[in-house]
């Protein structure tokens, strides 16, 4: 899954890995790039 968010004039495309466990569902979030405009 990817998102792309807008953050002071920069593009920030983040993607989530989601893991699940006998808890429940939780994810990560990982800064794969960083656009500077």
């Amino acid at each position: 899954m990817e998102c792309l968010l807008v953050i002071d004039n920069s593009v920030y495309i983040f993607f989530y890995k989601y893991y699940y466990t006998d808890k429940g569902m939780f994810y990560s979030m990982n800064i794969n790039y960083i656009f500077v405009i």
